[in-house]
């Protein structure tokens, strides 16, 4: 559940020439259905339309003062920085469909967009529309974490004076950033994400015993021909397997109500407080995708078979379609890679701040 585009080329974010537009409202505008499905289905953001409800703003102010906090400020110091004076503008996107993470830092546009649908679909809405402040307030305290891991990114980038592209150590630090404000933050996780987890833990016992009795009733039936003690024994079998199916159902129904991307940064934010190694392996799953610095020869390939298809998919698109926006968009996206990783002495300056940094985030860990 944390970050689903981490692992995805970056086509997220495109700086069409359109004007300004809601997604949602793409066929209204005069595109064709066609059009419209492939908007809906790649995630696409045209442009950022005025934010009547002032919904960035908002929530700008109150991460900056949650970030702020005496228990965590030491560890986001430089973070904080980066809010003031909008040094790093955020803004309300539509038509980012990024119902997870909500939240993601463009290096392009040097700002950190807040996806309206992931946004909207978590508040609670008033009478004239807009998210109600208590609302509001809620969704900061529940993400912040994630806020502070776009800032993460953000300052990256500063620190390296240019756009590179995304590896899975920028990631990595980006997360590490995360776990450790979060670590340091009163009241996290929230009680319904640590009432969810005592859930968790007794489904996973439940699934353990239903396994256990399945294998003694298939025991029952091993041989030709079952006892008359098989017999006799299979009832009760049956009964406490309808008894486990029952308490599953209640822990399911139970745990329904919360939402699964707070459980999964809870969990990376557990295994932050377990050590590096319990980090990192918790981690690998989501961004093993990534091209590292570990590998630049792999990841010089990479980029080049990914501008190749780029490039194929530019020449089989029509001219003036949004699909050939996006292909003529991917094409410069795999410059930009091959260029990156093509060049030995950028690579090695770029991986020593990495390392340098994901050093000082191993010490940090488990402490």
């Amino acid at each position: 559940m944390l970050n689903p585009h981490a692992g995805v080329k970056r086509l997220t974010l495109l700086a069409l020439l359109l004007p300004p537009l809601c997604a949602a409202a793409a066929r209204g505008a005069g595109f064709s259905a066609e059009e419209t499905a492939f908007i809906e289905k790649a995630g696409v953001l045209l442009e950022v339309p005025p934010d009547p409800c002032a919904v960035a703003k908002t929530l700008t102010r109150r991460y900056r003062a949650i970030l702020a906090q005496e228990a965590t400020r030491a560890t986001v110091e430089d973070l904080i920085a980066l809010l003031e004076a909008d040094a790093v503008p955020v803004r309300l996107a539509y038509g980012l469909r990024m119902t997870d993470a909500f939240a993601m830092y463009d290096a392009p546009a040097d700002a950190i967009y807040l996806s309206s649908a992931a946004v909207f679909m978590r508040v609670e809405v008033s009478g004239n529309g807009c998210p109600s402040a208590d609302s509001l307030a809620s969704f900061a305290q529940d993400t912040v974490g994630v806020f502070a891991h776009e800032l993460a990114h953000a300052g990256l980038r500063r620190q390296l004076g240019e756009p590179v592209v995304a590896t899975r150590e920028d990631e990595l630090l980006a997360y590490a950033r995360e776990a450790r404000f979060l670590a340091a933050l009163p009241g996290w996780p929230p009680l319904k994400v640590r009432h969810d987890a005592a859930l968790s833990a007794m489904l996973r016992g439940n699934y353990r015993d239903n396994a256990l009795m399945l294998k003694l009733v298939e025991s029952l039936g091993a041989g030709e021909r079952p006892s008359a003690d098989a017999f006799e024994r299979l009832p009760s079998y049956i009964e406490i397997l309808e008894g486990l199916k029952k308490t599953r159902e209640a822990l399911e129904a139970a745990r329904a109500g919360v939402d699964p991307s707070l459980a999964s940064i809870a969990r990376m934010s557990a295994a932050w407080e377990e050590g590096w190694d319990a980090f990192v392996s918790f981690l690998e799953p989501m961004i093993k995708t990534r091209p590292s610095f570990s590998q630049p020869a792999a990841a010089l390939e990479g980029s080049r078979r990914y501008l190749a298809e780029s490039r194929k998919a530019l020449a089989a698109e029509k001219p003036g379609t949004l699909a050939r926006q996006v292909a003529e968009h991917a094409v410069r996206l795999g410059h930009e890679d091959v260029a990156f990783w093509g060049d030995a002495r950028k690579v090695a300056r770029v991986r020593a701040v990495y390392e340098k940094r994901l050093e000082k985030e191993r010490g940090r860990a488990g402490r």
